[in-house]
Formats: C-alpha cells, structure tokens, sequence
C-alpha cells in the first residue's frame, strides 16, 4: 500500500472510531446518569422555583431557610433549602398531583414570611415564588462586644447598645465618623479648631466620650478632643454607642459612654470587593476600595481610601481651606486549629490640613496609626484571648502668610499608647465570667510639655460575672486600675436585665466612672509674652469621678420598637482652668461638680418597603454649687427619619435632626449672655441599582442651607454629592 493510500486508510478509521466513541461515550454518560436528576427532568414532578430579596433594598438575600409544605389530597410532603448567593432557591419535592404549597422562609434580621403557591400536577408551581422580606424594627439577634468585651447578642446584652449598621452607614452617604453620629439622637458633636469634630453624651464632652476601634482605645486627642471627622466609615461594620459610664470595662474616659467602631471582617467562604466614588460640593472627592476574601483557614483583605474637602471642622468657609486624608486598613486572620486562631490588623491615616484665621494660613500635619496582634482560644463557651495593641499620633501645627508652610518649624505634639491585653470568658458554677488585665504604657512628647516627655505605667485588672437565667440577669463588675503618677481607683458597676417575655427588655444600671488627668492638664508649661500670662500644669490632679443610674426600657416586635431611657449623672472633681494668681498664671484644679440627667424617647415602624423612625431626647446638665446650666447643651434634641425602597426603582431616604436654643457664653455675673437659636436640619439621600452590579447614589446635606459658624463642626451650610459604587458580586446578606 502507498503512504498516500495507507494515510488515507488511517483518516477514514480514525473518523470512523471517533464516531463509535462518541456514541459509546454518550450511551455510558446516560447509564450513569444519577437516577435523581432524571426524576427531576421526568414532566410529571414538580421543580418549585423562586427568590428571595430584600424588600426595602430590592437586593437579593442569601442564606435564607425555604421551607416548602404541600398539601396533597390525601398527603403532605416537606422539603426545604438554602437560598443561594443571588438569592434564588429551587426545591424538588418527592410526590406528584395537584397540590397547595404554603412556603416559609426566614432569615437572620428579617420578619418570617409565609407565602402560598398552587401547584399542578405535571408541572411546576403556577408561578416562581418572588418572596421579599422585611427587615426587622431592631436586629436584637445582631452581634456586639462592647458589652462583654465577648461576642453576645444585642437583646442578651445587659446594658443598653445602640448599632449603627453598615446598611445606615451607606444610607446615610457619610465618608467619615462624625457625619454618621450626627443622625444619631442623643449625640451632640462639638468641637471646633483646631481640635476638630468630637462627640457629647448625656451632657458630657468629648474629653469623657472614649472612642475604640475593635475595642482598644484610639489615641490623638487635641484639647482633649479626638477628631471623629478623622475616621473613615469604608472599613467599618457596624457603630456601636452605648451611652453612660463604662469605666468598670474600659476604664479611663469612658465616663459618658463609649463609641466602638467594629471594622469589617473577611469571610471564608466568599469573596467581597467593591469600589466607591463620591465628588460634591465644597470639593468634595471621596475614593475608597475594598478587597476582603480568604478560605476556611486564612482570611484577609484590604481597604483603601482618599477623601478631600475644601472645609475644616468648625470653620464655615472654604476660601483656602482643604482637608485632605488617606487611609489604609489591612487585616489577616489564620484559624490554627478548630481551638486556635490569630489575627491582626491595622489602620493608618495620613491628614493634611489647612484654613485661614486672620492674615494668616494655618497647616496641620496628622498622622494616625493603630496596630493590633493577637492569639485566641476557646472551646465550647470557654474563650482566652491575648492581645498585643498599640496608637500613635503625630501632629505638627505650622503658620505662615502664605498659602503653604514655608518650613517644618511648629508646635509638635506626640502621643503613643502601648497595651497588652489578656481577658478569658466562660462558664463557671452555673455563672458566667468575664476577665481580664491590661497593662499600658502611655507617652507624649510635646513643645508645651514640662520636659518635653512625660510617660506613665499603669494595670488595670477588671472583671464582671453574669448571674442569672432567661427571665432575670444581673452582672455586678469592677475595675482597679493603678497608675504610677496618680495612683490607685475602683470603678464598681450592677447591670440588670429583666425580660419577662420575648418583646420586652428592662434595663437598669448603677455604677461608677473616672476619667484621669490627661498629660497636659498634669504637665503643660506654656507662656504668652505678648499677652502677659502663662499656664502651668498641676501633677496633683485627682481623677474626675461620676456616679450614675439608668434605667431603659424596651418593646421590640418584629415590626415596630418603642424605647425609652432615663439617667443621672453625678460628677465630681471636675477639672477645669483656674487662675494661680494676680500675677497671670493659670493653672488646672479639681473645683467644679455637675450633674447631668435626662429623658429619651424613640420609636420606630417597618412595613415592607417603608421605615420610619422619631426620637427626642431631653437634657439637664447644671453646676452643682451655683445651679447654673453648663455652656454648649441644648436641652432638647429630636430626630425623624423616613426610608423607602423601590421608589421608582430607588431607595430614598430623609432625616430631619432638631437642636433646641444652647448657651455659648455667660458673663461674670453668671448670665448667659449668648444663645444658639434652636435649628433643624434636613438630609436628603436616593440611590439605586444601574446594572452590572453597580449602584448610583445622590444626597443633599442641610438642605436648608443652616450656617452656624466657627465652632459648630458638622453645619457648615447646604451640602450635595453623588456617587457610584460597583460591587462585582452583588449578592446581599443581612446585616
């Protein structure tokens, strides 16, 4: 045979044989063709079909439970399943014939639903199952840990936690922190240059509001102040607020309450990313990215972003004035074994300032940086934890007449913080407790700082035990901490929570608070030439000490929430600025006491699409000795939101905040001499979904157009932006 002629030959064959494959290999495909999936392909049994999704947001809900009973006329069969990621669900039932499907379906955060569907009897149900879900009034099953330091839920906490979601964070359009608690009621900011935004609870400043990020203290306060405009919302999960003293857990600062801001964790079994641009007016531009993902054993990702606004805290102008910042936010988290896991995480911001006083431009250079490692444990309820955690802030202050710093001359301002953290959590003799010891190390070094540097050491054991069952719950605590410069203090707490049934929480609450002397009330050493005076710190400074009672009371169903809270706060040692001498010095003393107390009422609905929320809050706050008010409290606050999804195809959203009349200043004689008119202000936010994943987003701040001046942080005049943000897997899952 020819090599054309034996070439030809073997074409032929290989066709042939090819073809004889292919038919053996489909024929071996359909023996082994799972019995299950032909009976699901057979036309006489039903495949039921559906999706789930949220009813304000129109977004998908995964992980939901579908359970599906169908009536037959002489049976009834049960199946269910899982939602998926783009919330869709498909259910195979095991019998055939006309039939009545009631199906169910909850999820973690939402109100249960309860659909009917006919089905027929050779074919699917009469129509896909499209099943929106309302979420609840008050995610009382949501996690939270400033409570116990200890994961719990929110209605098993025995003291009173408000949480601002991810969800409002978006709704609200806010980039940074202190634009978030501006909506909230009952948190006044306050502030100004070139201390910048800060928060006020029950009466109290922001000197005594102790500011966490996943639980340890964040250092950079100014004037006693920590700039809260600072802080980006991009990394954030969840706000929670828990307004009155906290000291017995978080020692120092937290006599009016505690805000801790909870970062977002990667999950292991998906991958979440999503980028955001947000450009407005007074410049502003807002760019932030996050990459989260990971597997069983190892999680991480990263958040990134920048933000750049031509305004600074308390000054209403925008004539050469910016604030621009950077921030960066990894996390790693290694599960060793079933029992073991490590973790770290970081938040780095850089900050470039500038705003015009007089003839001159002033510059602020901040950087902040906090850093945290740490190895947990725990089997069953028994959890121990070790953390290593440190803060630093640099802050550099320059002037010039020119509209950029003409030298790296300036008032410098270091402050570092260094802790080490070991807490352990479980049962014990039918109780259950919760312990821990912090040691710290604290430091500054500062131009107006006696010495340059100052340092300080201190350990704080604390611990408090959970007694009790269902109904009743009491948890008594303490805290001694000691200090090597002011030396020793306990700080006792009895929280109690009774609920006699499942809608109805009572809380009550008495306990102690201190916050210690800072650095520059101790040790500031400053002198005016010019202005013929100086300030001299006092190291003998005691800490200011509170005792308070609050008492909360809540009804929760899965549609509707009233709440109502009453508090007193005594307060003692004050430290304020008094005059040394005739001669001009000036100095700090333990000379003032005051008391704060109040009322605050909120309530809200949800119904399918619509939320709507009210509160007012009233407040008290006096000198002890003279019964003056205390400057910068307004006595009555309010708040009204309304949220609706599905709008034409958007989600929409209004906020209405009131601030009654609030004295700024008083004369010697005592009379207030200056009053802030009461004022409201109005945010107006809509967004919807175009596609591909991606969302646009358009608000209005202060619509009103309210301006109140230097001083004010957060109405500096009517404020728009819109924006855009695509999430490559869209799919939702409830918060």
């Amino acid at each position: 045979m020819s090599a054309r002629a034996s070439h030809r030959f073997s074409y032929i064959t290989a066709v042939r044989l090819g073809h004889k494959a292919v038919l053996a290999l489909a024929a071996l495909a359909f023996l082994l063709l799972p019995a299950r999936a032909l009976i699901g392909q057979s036309p006489s049994t039903p495949v039921f079909h559906g999706v789930v999704s949220d009813a304000r947001s129109g977004q998908p809900v995964a992980d939901a439970l579908i359970v599906a009973i169908i009536a037959y006329s002489a049976s009834t069969d049960t199946v269910q399943t899982l939602s998926g990621s783009d919330g869709t669900f498909t259910l195979r039932p095991r019998a055939t014939g006309d039939a009545t499907a009631t199906v169910r379906v909850r999820r973690l955060g939402f109100a249960p639903s309860t659909t009917r569907v006919g089905v027929r009897e050779h074919g699917s149900m009469q129509k896909a199952a499209r099943i929106a879900l309302t979420p609840l009034a008050l995610q009382l099953d949501a996690t939270v840990i400033t409570a116990a330091r200890r994961e719990q839920r929110l209605k098993d906490a025995v003291v009173p936690i408000e949480i601002v979601a991810r969800a409002e964070i978006e709704r609200s359009g806010a980039t940074d922190v202190a634009s978030v608690l501006t909506e909230q009621l009952g948190v006044q900011l306050e502030g100004g240059l070139p201390a910048g935004a800060g928060v006020q609870m029950q009466g109290l400043g922001t000197n005594r509001v102790l500011i966490l990020l996943d639980g340890q203290p964040l250092v950079g306060r100014i004037n006693g102040n920590l700039d809260l405009s600072r802080l980006p919302t991009a990394n954030l999960e969840r706000i929670e607020v828990i307004k009155g003293p906290q000291s017995t857990l978080y020692g120092s600062d937290a006599m009016g309450g505690v805000i801790n801001l909870v970062t977002r964790r990667a999950s292991g079994d998906r991958t979440d990313a999503s980028l955001q641009m947000i450009g407005g007016s007074r410049g502003r531009m807002d760019l932030s990215g996050s990459l989260l993902s990971g597997t069983e054993r190892i999680r991480g990702g990263v958040d990134v972003g920048v933000r750049s606004l031509q305004l600074a805290p308390g000054i209403s102008s925008d004539v050469g004035t910016f604030a621009q910042r950077q921030e960066v936010s990894p996390q790693l988290r290694v599960q060793l074994s079933d029992a073991w896991r490590i973790e770290s995480s970081a938040l780095l911001i850089g900050e470039r300032q500038r705003y015009r006083t007089g003839q001159l431009f002033r510059f602020a250079d901040r950087d902040q940086q906090s850093a945290r490692v740490g190895a947990h444990w725990q089997q069953g309820a028994h959890r121990a934890g070790m953390l290593l955690y440190r803060s630093r802030f640099d802050h550099l202050a320059r002037a010039s007449t020119l509209d950029q710093p003409q030298s790296d001359a300036g008032e410098r301002d270091r402050q570092e913080l260094t802790e080490l953290e070991l807490t352990w959590s479980g049962p014990l003799a039918g109780t259950i407790i919760d312990a821990g010891l912090e040691l710290r190390r604290e430091s500054i070094v500062a131009d107006r700082i006696d010495s340059l540097r100052r340092a300080f050491n201190a350990a704080e054991p604390f611990a408090q035990i959970t007694l009790g069952g269902r109904a009743l719950t009491v948890t008594p605590g303490v805290r001694f901490t000691w200090n090597e410069q002011w030396g020793n203090y306990a700080t006792p707490r009895v929280a109690a929570l009774w609920r006699p049934v499942n809608a109805l929480s009572v809380r009550a609450t008495v306990g102690r608070g201190f916050r210690a002397p800072d650095f520059k009330e101790m040790y500031l050493s400053f002198a005016n030439a010019q202005a013929g005076y100086a300030v001299q710190g006092n190291a003998l400074l005691r800490p200011e000490t509170s005792t308070s009672a609050q008492l909360n009371v809540e009804y929760a169903a899965d549609r509707a929430y009233v709440r109502a809270s009453g508090f007193e706060n005594r307060l003692r040692d004050f430290i304020e600025f008094v005059e040394a001498d005739a001669a001009g010095l000036y100095t700090y003393g333990n000379v003032a006491s005051a008391r704060t107390r109040g009322i605050e009422l909120e309530s809200g609905f949800t119904s399918g699409r619509v939320r709507l929320e009210s509160g007012v809050a009233y407040l008290d706050a006096r000198d002890v000795l003279t019964t003056r008010v205390l400057l910068g409290r307004p006595r009555w606050s309010g708040r009204m939101s309304a949220s609706a999804g599905q709008v034409l195809g958007a989600r929409v959203s209004a906020t209405l905040l009131y601030t009654g009349d609030t004295p700024l200043q008083r004369e010697a004689s005592g009379v207030v001499s200056s009053t802030q008119p009461a004022f409201t202000r109005v945010d107006l936010r809509a967004a919807r979904s175009v596609g591909a994943g991606v969302d646009l987003s358009l608000g209005v701040d202060n619509v009103g157009n309210r301006q109140l001046g230097a001083g004010w942080p957060g109405f500096t005049g009517r404020q728009w932006y819109g924006g855009l943000t695509w999430t490559p897997n869209p799919a939702a899952v409830a918060r």
